[in-house]
């Protein structure tokens, strides 16, 4: 009864790891569903502006679609997943453009020195 009992928790034990490693397959649903995300993205840039928000949403997208570069996919896959990351990325770098001057132009509005006097 222990031998029996012994190879069973052994099989268990090695069968877990082998189960768990088996590579993570990356295909059309997901390029979609970060397409999707990058859609209601810029639905809210067009609808509010550039905002950090936007930016740091989008600097998480495209560091999703890089995260599943990685993973098993094949080559017209990777080149979707790179094309959703690079528009990520100018997602990104636009809402950083628009949002600069707006936090600049709000720092300055709220500054005790605002509105200047001539002199």
């Amino acid at each position: 009864m222990r031998r029996r009992n012994f190879l069973t928790g052994t099989a268990a034990a090695v069968a877990a790891p082998i189960l768990d490693s088996r590579p993570t397959s990356v295909g059309t649903s997901d390029v979609i569903r970060l397409r999707g995300g990058l859609d209601a993205l810029m639905a809210l840039d067009a609808s509010r502006g550039g905002h950090e928000d936007l930016e740091r949403s989008a600097l998480a997208g495209a560091d999703d679609a890089l995260g599943k570069v990685g993973h098993a996919a094949s080559q017209r896959i990777r080149q979707r997943l790179y094309s959703v990351a690079a528009n990520y990325l100018s997602t990104a770098a636009w809402a950083a453009n628009s949002a600069a001057p707006r936090a600049a132009w709000t720092a300055l509005c709220t500054s005790p020195e605002w509105p200047r006097t001539p002199s």
